[in-house]
Protein backbone atom coordinates (compact mmCIF):
# COMPACT_ATOMS: atom_id res chain seq x y z
CA UNK A 1 0.00 0.00 0.00
CA UNK A 2 1.26 3.54 -1.00
CA UNK A 3 0.21 6.60 1.04
CA UNK A 4 1.46 10.16 0.80
CA UNK A 5 3.12 11.51 4.31
CA UNK A 6 0.86 14.49 5.92
CA UNK A 7 2.54 17.88 7.27
CA UNK A 8 1.98 17.63 10.90
CA UNK A 9 1.62 20.45 13.13
CA UNK A 10 5.30 19.69 14.98
CA UNK A 11 6.71 20.27 11.72
CA UNK A 12 5.23 23.75 11.79
CA UNK A 13 6.62 24.37 14.72
CA UNK A 14 9.78 23.61 13.53
CA UNK A 15 9.74 27.13 11.20
CA UNK A 16 10.05 30.89 11.69
CA UNK A 17 6.44 32.46 11.54
CA UNK A 18 7.35 34.18 8.57
CA UNK A 19 8.58 31.07 6.98
CA UNK A 20 5.40 29.17 7.81
CA UNK A 21 3.31 31.80 6.24
CA UNK A 22 5.38 31.77 3.09
CA UNK A 23 5.01 28.33 2.63
CA UNK A 24 1.56 29.14 3.24
CA UNK A 25 1.09 32.12 0.31
CA UNK A 26 3.03 29.64 -1.72
CA UNK A 27 0.34 26.94 -1.39
CA UNK A 28 -1.89 28.56 -1.88
CA UNK A 29 -0.71 30.71 -5.00
CA UNK A 30 -1.57 29.32 -8.58
CA UNK A 31 -0.74 26.80 -9.59
CA UNK A 32 0.51 24.96 -6.22
CA UNK A 33 -2.87 24.79 -4.95
CA UNK A 34 -4.39 22.96 -7.63
CA UNK A 35 -1.49 20.75 -8.28
CA UNK A 36 -1.46 19.88 -4.41
CA UNK A 37 -5.23 18.58 -4.44
CA UNK A 38 -4.98 17.10 -7.79
CA UNK A 39 -2.30 14.52 -6.30
CA UNK A 40 -4.30 14.79 -3.00
CA UNK A 41 -7.19 13.09 -5.12
CA UNK A 42 -5.20 10.89 -7.52
CA UNK A 43 -3.61 9.06 -4.61
CA UNK A 44 -7.14 8.85 -2.39
CA UNK A 45 -5.04 10.38 0.50
CA UNK A 46 -8.21 11.98 2.01
CA UNK A 47 -7.76 11.30 5.10
CA UNK A 48 -4.36 13.71 4.82
CA UNK A 49 -6.23 15.96 2.74
CA UNK A 50 -8.94 16.35 5.43
CA UNK A 51 -6.25 16.57 8.05
CA UNK A 52 -4.48 19.45 5.98
CA UNK A 53 -7.48 21.37 5.94
CA UNK A 54 -7.92 21.61 9.34
CA UNK A 55 -4.14 22.43 9.93
CA UNK A 56 -4.55 25.16 7.09
CA UNK A 57 -8.35 26.62 8.41
CA UNK A 58 -6.32 27.06 11.80
CA UNK A 59 -3.06 29.12 10.00
CA UNK A 60 -5.59 30.84 7.91
CA UNK A 61 -7.39 31.86 11.14
CA UNK A 62 -3.68 32.77 12.36
CA UNK A 63 -2.47 34.71 9.54
CA UNK A 64 -5.68 36.94 8.89
CA UNK A 65 -4.50 40.13 9.72
CA UNK A 66 -1.87 39.01 6.69
CA UNK A 67 -4.12 38.86 4.19
CA UNK A 68 -6.30 41.13 2.21
CA UNK A 69 -10.07 40.22 2.75
CA UNK A 70 -10.49 38.72 -0.53
CA UNK A 71 -7.25 36.36 -0.15
CA UNK A 72 -8.51 34.94 3.21
CA UNK A 73 -12.00 34.30 2.00
CA UNK A 74 -10.48 32.50 -1.11
CA UNK A 75 -8.19 30.85 0.82
CA UNK A 76 -11.17 29.57 3.37
CA UNK A 77 -13.43 28.48 0.86
CA UNK A 78 -10.56 26.48 -0.96
CA UNK A 79 -10.43 25.11 2.75
CA UNK A 80 -13.71 24.11 2.96
CA UNK A 81 -14.07 22.54 -0.32
CA UNK A 82 -10.87 20.58 0.39
CA UNK A 83 -12.09 19.57 3.49
CA UNK A 84 -16.24 18.36 2.20
CA UNK A 85 -14.57 16.72 -0.58
CA UNK A 86 -12.67 14.50 1.75
CA UNK A 87 -15.29 13.65 3.84
CA UNK A 88 -17.54 12.92 0.69
CA UNK A 89 -14.65 10.35 -0.17
CA UNK A 90 -14.15 8.94 3.13
CA UNK A 91 -17.55 8.25 3.81
CA UNK A 92 -18.00 10.61 7.01
CA UNK A 93 -21.72 11.40 5.64
CA UNK A 94 -22.72 12.53 9.19
CA UNK A 95 -19.58 14.79 9.54
CA UNK A 96 -20.08 16.05 5.67
CA UNK A 97 -23.23 17.27 6.83
CA UNK A 98 -21.89 18.85 10.15
CA UNK A 99 -19.05 20.50 8.15
CA UNK A 100 -21.31 21.69 5.51
CA UNK A 101 -23.63 23.70 8.30
CA UNK A 102 -20.63 24.46 10.10
CA UNK A 103 -19.41 26.56 6.59
CA UNK A 104 -22.96 27.59 5.88
CA UNK A 105 -23.10 29.94 8.62
CA UNK A 106 -20.12 32.23 7.30
CA UNK A 107 -20.35 34.57 4.49
CA UNK A 108 -18.23 33.43 1.89
CA UNK A 109 -19.06 34.80 -1.22
CA UNK A 110 -18.78 34.46 -5.18
CA UNK A 111 -20.02 36.25 -7.58
CA UNK A 112 -22.82 35.61 -10.63
CA UNK A 113 -24.04 37.73 -13.08
CA UNK A 114 -27.39 39.30 -11.96
CA UNK A 115 -28.94 37.25 -15.07
CA UNK A 116 -28.78 34.22 -12.65
CA UNK A 117 -31.28 36.08 -10.51
CA UNK A 118 -34.24 34.08 -11.96
CA UNK A 119 -32.79 30.93 -11.03
CA UNK A 120 -34.36 28.73 -8.69
CA UNK A 121 -31.40 26.96 -7.41
CA UNK A 122 -29.42 30.28 -7.19
CA UNK A 123 -31.74 31.63 -4.55
CA UNK A 124 -31.45 29.79 -1.54
CA UNK A 125 -27.96 30.96 -1.63
CA UNK A 126 -28.77 34.98 -2.24
CA UNK A 127 -26.54 36.85 0.17
CA UNK A 128 -27.28 40.00 -1.55
CA UNK A 129 -27.97 41.81 -5.10
CA UNK A 130 -25.81 44.70 -5.77
CA UNK A 131 -26.29 47.16 -9.36
CA UNK A 132 -23.31 44.86 -10.80
CA UNK A 133 -24.03 41.05 -9.69
CA UNK A 134 -25.39 38.58 -7.50
CA UNK A 135 -23.57 37.74 -3.94
CA UNK A 136 -24.21 34.26 -3.62
CA UNK A 137 -22.98 31.86 -0.50
CA UNK A 138 -20.02 29.60 -1.82
CA UNK A 139 -22.27 25.93 -1.17
CA UNK A 140 -24.17 26.85 -4.01
CA UNK A 141 -21.28 24.79 -5.73
CA UNK A 142 -21.87 22.10 -2.85
CA UNK A 143 -25.71 21.83 -3.36
CA UNK A 144 -26.61 18.95 -5.30
CA UNK A 145 -23.94 16.99 -3.45
CA UNK A 146 -25.08 17.89 0.10
CA UNK A 147 -28.66 16.26 -1.11
CA UNK A 148 -26.96 12.63 -2.48
CA UNK A 149 -24.81 12.36 0.91
CA UNK A 150 -28.93 13.13 2.75
CA UNK A 151 -30.59 10.59 0.79
CA UNK A 152 -27.22 7.91 1.60
CA UNK A 153 -27.44 8.60 5.14
CA UNK A 154 -31.41 7.66 4.83
CA UNK A 155 -29.99 4.22 2.96
CA UNK A 156 -27.25 2.27 5.76
CA UNK A 157 -25.94 0.56 2.82
CA UNK A 158 -24.73 2.44 -0.21
CA UNK A 159 -21.91 2.04 -2.85
CA UNK A 160 -18.72 3.13 -0.58
CA UNK A 161 -16.28 5.17 -2.19
CA UNK A 162 -12.56 3.63 -3.06
CA UNK A 163 -9.70 3.76 -0.62
CA UNK A 164 -6.40 4.88 -0.99
CA UNK A 165 -5.63 1.03 0.13
CA UNK A 166 -7.37 -0.27 -2.91
CA UNK A 167 -4.29 1.31 -4.74
CA UNK A 168 -1.16 -0.79 -6.12
CA UNK A 169 2.30 1.06 -6.28
CA UNK A 170 1.75 0.59 -9.48
CA UNK A 171 -1.59 2.11 -9.58
CA UNK A 172 -0.52 5.13 -6.85
CA UNK A 173 2.34 6.00 -9.62
CA UNK A 174 0.60 5.56 -12.96
CA UNK A 175 -2.41 7.94 -11.29
CA UNK A 176 0.38 10.94 -9.64
CA UNK A 177 2.24 10.57 -13.60
CA UNK A 178 -1.12 11.85 -14.93
CA UNK A 179 -0.94 15.23 -12.80
CA UNK A 180 2.98 15.82 -12.33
Amino acid sequence: MATIRTWTPPDLRSFSNTKVFRKYCALFSHPAWNRAVSILYAARSYEAGLEGSRILADLTERFKANLDPHQYERNLIRIALLELTCLDHLDRLAEYLEAWEGWRIRRLALFYKLSRRGDPRIMPFVLEETDASLVVHFLYLTWGRKRNVEGKIGLGNFKRHARQEDLTEEDLGLRLSRVT
